[in-house]
């Protein structure tokens, strides 16, 4: 028994690696694949400069998601003027995109600007004593005016009417 028991372990190790050397072979397959896109990357990169290569570099992956499935076998061809031409459609894709995300983020942040200009446009600056000193007179009549300003600003709104003037009103 302990004789089949080994030959079974035995047969079930050469079974795994008769499997092996196809997990290799795939992998070495990928490889070649990577650096035959490597070359013609390369020489985008060189024609596009760097400044234009910044931003086609991190979005190649997203435009060529974007684009049809003709580009992605002209990217992988094993002739090389194909393989770059299908790069080139790719990056082209890609350095549109960045212009479009770079120009959606400058919008935003001109949005944002435009909206704290208008807020920090409409803020009165602190009344200060002239005299410059913080005696405990010149602090009560400081709290004196901010309260008067307060109660003399007319209010609109609907919760200052109802809080405010109900004991103004004869019968209720």
């Amino acid at each position: 028994m302990d004789f089949a028991a080994d030959f079974r372990a035995w047969q079930r190790d050469e079974a795994s690696a008769a499997e092996r050397p196809a997990a290799t072979d795939e992998w070495v397959e990928e490889q070649k694949s990577v650096a035959a896109i490597q070359a013609p990357l390369e020489r985008l990169s060189k024609e596009m400069g760097e400044e234009q290569w910044a931003v086609v570099a991190p979005r190649m992956e997203k435009a060529l998601e974007a684009l049809p499935q003709g580009v992605a076998e002209m990217v992988v061809s094993t002739d090389p003027e194909t393989a770059y031409q299908g790069i080139q459609i790719v990056g082209e894709r890609a350095y549109l995109l960045g212009l479009a995300e770079e120009q959606t983020k400058a919008r935003r942040q001109q949005t944002k600007m435009s909206g704290a200009r208008v807020a920090t446009g409409s803020l009165r600056p602190p009344v200060v004593p002239s005299s410059g000193e913080h005696t405990p007179e010149a602090v009560a009549q400081a709290k004196q005016r901010f309260k008067q300003q307060i109660m003399e600003t007319e209010t609109t709104d609907v919760r200052s009417g109802l809080t405010f003037g109900q004991a103004a009103r004869p019968g209720s």
